[in-house]
C-alpha cells in the first residue's frame, strides 16, 4: 500500500509526499533526514490518503500539487 500524505509545521508551511509508512515518513521529516523540510521544523501529519498502487498515489499527489 501506498499513502499520500501532507505535513504542515507551526508557520503554516505544508508539505505533499508519497510513503509506504506514514509514521516512518514524519520521524525522517523531523529528525531532519530530508533536505527540503529540515530548516522548517517540526512537522505534523494534518492529512493521509491510502492507494493500492504507487501509479494511482502518484496522480494523487499531482493532483494535491496542482
Amino acid at each position: 500500500k501506498y499513502f499520500v500524505y501532507m505535513i504542515e509545521n507551526c508557520a503554516n508551511r505544508h508539505y505533499i509526499g508519497i510513503t509506504t509508512d506514514p509514521k516512518r515518513r514524519l520521524i525522517e521529516h523531523n529528525s531532519g533526514s530530508t533536505k527540503s523540510t529540515m530548516p522548517f521544523r517540526p512537522w505534523k501529519t494534518i492529512y493521509t490518503e491510502e492507494f493500492e498502487s504507487r501509479k494511482e498515489a502518484c496522480a494523487r499527489e499531482w493532483h494535491l500539487k496542482d
